[in-house]
């Protein structure tokens, strides 16, 4: 089984993930799928609501 948890890293990037849930979803959904070879029903991707306080400055600020 393959569980997989997405945490918006901004309630900005959560507002863009939101309006594009089922489309971002779908293709996490059907890489899974596909790179693993694990069955639809077995399959499990869950948004979730930004709830971080802060981040620390690299990982807000790198250029990468």
């Amino acid at each position: 089984m393959a569980y997989i948890e997405i945490f918006p890293k901004s309630a900005e990037s959560q507002r863009i993930l939101t309006g594009d849930c089922d489309v971002v979803m779908s293709i996490i959904h059907q890489a899974t799928k596909d790179v693993l070879n694990i069955p639809d029903h077995d399959i499990i991707v869950e948004l979730n609501h930004c709830t971080a306080i802060g981040f620390n400055a690299l990982a807000v600020h790198t250029k990468a």
